[in-house]
């Protein structure tokens, strides 16, 4: 499979985990802190759980906007942007980026939480 179209297929997936919640199926349910049922929607901060870092964006006055959160990187490296409602992906030269419209898990609420906390 050639880079680009592993990027793409990385990206589109996120992109429905975060439209649709991702789902836990029966080899999530014991990864988890709280308890989960096969079938129940992940939460953001365990969907968050492995992200490498977060960028918090903000207006001059210090008011949260968004944040772009680095989910992978090395090969791929992708990005969820939540000010723009994107994920940004970026493979050697290849780059691709889907808008999302639906925020299932409520990933702009718990950066905007984190960022309330520093």
């Amino acid at each position: 499979m050639k880079s680009q179209d592993h990027l793409r297929q990385q990206i589109n997936g996120m992109a429905q985990d975060i439209e649709e919640g991702y789902k836990i199926t029966k080899f999530d349910v014991n990864n988890f802190d709280v308890e989960y049922k096969e079938g129940d929607t992940m939460s953001a901060i365990d969907y968050l759980e492995q992200m490498l870092d977060i960028e918090y964006i903000t207006d001059r006055n210090g008011e949260y906007l968004g944040a772009r959160i680095l989910m992978t990187f090395g090969g791929p490296n992708i990005y969820i942007n939540t000010r723009y409602e994107q994920i940004e992906g970026y493979w050697w030269g290849d780059e691709y980026t889907v808008t999302y419209t639906n925020d299932e898990m409520g990933i702009n609420e718990f950066a905007r939480e984190l960022w309330g906390m520093r």
